[in-house]
């Protein structure tokens, strides 16, 4: 199984992305290139750069450990209090998978792993976008992303009755299937 934590839910792409590499590594020890190989991004001055950037951002946010000799970086995940639980097999398939409408996999990630921790809460795709720092439209294009492809991730919406007889919705509630945990 591989952990994250809720606290990282709100970072930025890149940010995300990056640390996502490091605890599916279970810590990481290379250089920037490397860094690039493994993640799947072209070894290039950009990348490399991006890469340096979120290290430092993920740093000071007391999210990771840094040791650095010369161009050779050790990096740790510093563990948080809300723990998430992912298998490997789950976290590849999100990143592999090619959904019908555009949405990069870490945003169908982050998404997964808020119903993974918040199973039975009702919320709109706007107050979920929010937590996750994502918009409204990137929440539902996620969220249709994983209907898609991830049917034990049952989703029902929620609608209420006003005293005019018009039904409103109100959100929409989310559970993890039993047999998807693992």
């Amino acid at each position: 199984m591989i952990t994250f934590y809720y606290e990282w839910l709100s970072l930025i792409k890149a940010d995300f992305k990056a640390i996502t590499l490091f605890t599916e590594k279970g810590g990481f020890t290379g250089n920037l290139t490397d860094m690039c190989r493994q993640a799947s991004l072209s070894v290039e001055t950009r990348n490399r750069n991006s890469l340096k950037i979120s290290i430092e951002r993920l740093k000071n946010q007391e999210l990771i450990l840094v040791e650095q000799t010369g161009t050779t970086f050790k990096i740790d995940i510093i563990p948080k209090d809300k723990k998430i639980e992912i298998s490997e097999k789950t976290l590849n398939m999100i990143k592999t998978i090619k959904p019908t409408e555009a949405v990069e996999w870490s945003n169908i990630l982050k998404l997964y792993l808020w119903i993974d921790y918040n199973s039975g809460t009702v919320a709109t795709n706007r107050e979920i976008g929010i937590e996750l720092g994502l918009s409204e439209q990137v929440c539902g294009r996620a969220n249709r992303a994983l209907s898609e492809y991830f049917p034990e991730v049952f989703r029902e919406t929620i609608k209420t009755v006003t005293p005019d007889n018009h039904y409103i919705t109100i959100g929409q509630r989310f559970e993890m299937g039993v047999d998807f945990k693992g």
